[in-house]
């Protein structure tokens, strides 16, 4: 029996998108007889260029036009001849969000087989780094592929406008990876010292302080600073910790309400969520929030965390209001359910025990992952 080949086509490896839409399916891809090949964009997605006089934006067009685009273009190009060895050209998201033409896409898809679209993400929202808009590129892509993936209902109608063959696969957790946190944690002496209170390092003891945590890419950050006064009154109020975890520290705003910042790192990011008792998830509503998949939910779910997150879009879906955390609409709102959960123990171990559970069911990584594998061998097979 012929073994099937699929190609896939990432912004990057370390990108949380390509971790948890691509990376984490390949085990259970091979598993099932499927071989895969992953080329990541080299230098992937949010890459930074830090040299001298950089922070000028002019300096900066130019050193991605003469040195980054055409390095990664070369890279792209080779990839195109790969491709026409595969059943599958799977493509994450738009090969070069710079670029306001689909021309890369179009020799992609007249080389591959299958040509299939993936987003979990209003990707056709932001202009791109000259300050063109990419939507016409976006709905060109959709149109040309043979099939488009998108996380959720939202993205789902957007681009049944352009093609009817569309199918939502929501974003799953490694529920084994992320897992109910250990009774008692502790942040140990070295993790102290890169925490933060201000300019203060805090102390941590689990048995005599709720935590409440947030983890997130740093130009999220803006989501946090609408919650500052509220936190900054519970905080005040109740004594607890603030747990931030994310790839840059927080702005001065942030840090002065007295937090404690851990750098964020692949090998500790579930130990560090583990320590959390409640975790928020603030979204401001917009036409590009809309288009979110908060896999952050997820993950506080499967380690068994309640979570209090704003009222947008895919969240109302995930959360189920009252059983494994809160979906706010209002300041008081937050700050009255983040209260709740404070002084009842026994409700956010309640709400946390459901919360991982429903992850199990509704997002195993384990079950999404078969799926995946069944129906990549079931289009290869009617090739």
């Amino acid at each position: 029996m012929k073994k099937a080949h699929i190609l896939f086509l990432t912004e990057g490896e370390d990108i949380p998108s390509t971790r948890f839409a691509v990376s984490s399916f390949i085990p259970y891809l091979e598993e099932h007889g499927i071989h895969c090949s992953v080329s990541h964009r080299r230098p992937q997605k949010y890459s930074s260029i830090k040299l001298p006089y950089l922070n000028y934006k002019i300096c900066r067009i130019l050193v991605y036009c003469l040195f980054v685009y055409p390095f990664s273009l070369s890279l792209r190009l080779l990839d195109i001849w790969k491709s026409r060895q595969y059943d599958i050209t799977f493509v994450q998201r738009d090969l070069d969000e710079h670029h306001s033409s689909a021309w890369l896409e179009r020799l992609f898809k007249r080389y591959s087989k299958c040509f299939i679209f993936y987003f979990d993400d209003a990707i056709w929202i932001p202009r791109n780094y000259f300050g063109k808009s990419l939507e016409q590129k976006i709905q060109e892509i959709i149109r040309m592929a043979d099939l488009v993936f998108v996380s959720h209902k939202y993205l789902a109608d957007y681009a049944h406008q352009f093609n009817s063959s569309v199918m939502i696969f929501p974003m799953s957790i490694d529920t084994q990876l992320y897992s109910t946190k250990p009774p008692t944690a502790h942040i140990s002496s070295e993790e102290k010292e890169k925490g933060m209170k201000g300019s203060q390092v805090k102390s941590y003891q689990r048995e005599e302080k709720v935590t409440l945590g947030w983890s997130g890419g740093p130009w999220n950050y803006p989501e946090i600073l609408e919650l500052v006064e509220v936190l900054d009154e519970i905080k005040k109020e109740t004594g607890i910790e603030i747990l931030i975890q994310s790839g840059e520290p927080p702005p001065l705003e942030i840090q002065e309400i007295g937090v404690i910042y851990v750098p964020w790192r692949k090998d500790m990011e579930v130990k560090i969520i583990q320590r959390m008792d409640i975790a928020i998830c603030p979204l401001r509503d917009s036409p590009w929030t809309r288009g979110k998949f908060s896999i952050k939910l997820l993950q506080f779910m499967a380690c068994g965390i309640p979570v209090v997150c704003s009222d947008v879009s895919v969240n109302r879906q995930i959360i189920v209001d009252g059983l494994v955390g809160f979906v706010v609409k209002t300041q008081e709102e937050w700050r009255s359910r983040i209260l709740s959960l404070i002084h009842d123990k026994e409700r956010r171990e309640q709400m946390g025990r459901a919360a991982r559970q429903r992850a199990v069911n509704c997002y195993s990584l384990e079950k999404a992952g078969i799926w995946l594998a069944d129906f990549f061998l079931s289009l290869t097979k009617e090739a």
